[in-house]
């Protein structure tokens, strides 16, 4: 996921990302910075409100539960351009209903913060490698609950049982 060569900015321009360790901070930094602009876009945040429409008032954990089972179910996973780092905005995701892990996981974290919750990325090394994957976190009460986009089965607050490395990057 994090370890290809380039990715595009919120104005739709090809960055250069590089390799290793740099380039898994510099794509995290992508995402935060495409989380902080798009949380106030109208589309993320409609979208966001009809999404927890059916959860009482105040269920943030339904909420949060809702989001992702969007975000999991409803965008279809695909990966990058083999090679090639991309980062989509949460628009671009929403109109084309398939990303990577991080484009799933950025338009999860846009949702979340467009109707209050703080956020963070947590990247993570997945059977021995190094940050292979990304998830997205909530505040939930006084902690961070992930919400897992790729695998199917994975309820609010799953931890891959095999990861290895972790690497956080707040959004608010």
């Amino acid at each position: 996921m994090l370890t290809g060569a380039a990715t595009s900015d919120p104005q739709g321009q090809l960055l250069t990302v590089p390799g290793g360790l740099a380039g898994v901070q510099r794509t995290l930094r992508i995402m935060v910075d495409l989380v902080r602009v798009y949380k106030t876009d109208l589309n993320v945040r409609e979208k966001a409100l009809e999404l927890t429409a059916h959860c009482a008032h105040k269920d943030v954990r339904g909420e949060l539960a809702a989001l992702q089972g969007f975000a999991r179910d409803a965008v279809r996973y695909v990966r990058d351009v083999e090679g090639v780092e991309t980062v989509q905005t949460p628009v671009q995701t929403l109109r084309l209903r398939a990303g990577d892990c991080d484009d799933k996981a950025t338009l999860l974290n846009a949702l979340a913060a467009s109707i209050g919750f703080a956020t963070r990325f947590c990247a993570i090394g997945v059977r021995g490698e190094d940050f292979s994957h990304v998830m997205a976190q909530a505040r939930l009460g006084t902690g961070w609950i992930n919400m897992e986009t790729i695998v199917p089965e994975a309820a609010l607050g799953w931890w891959p049982p095999d990861a290895s490395a972790v690497m956080l990057a707040h959004c608010s």
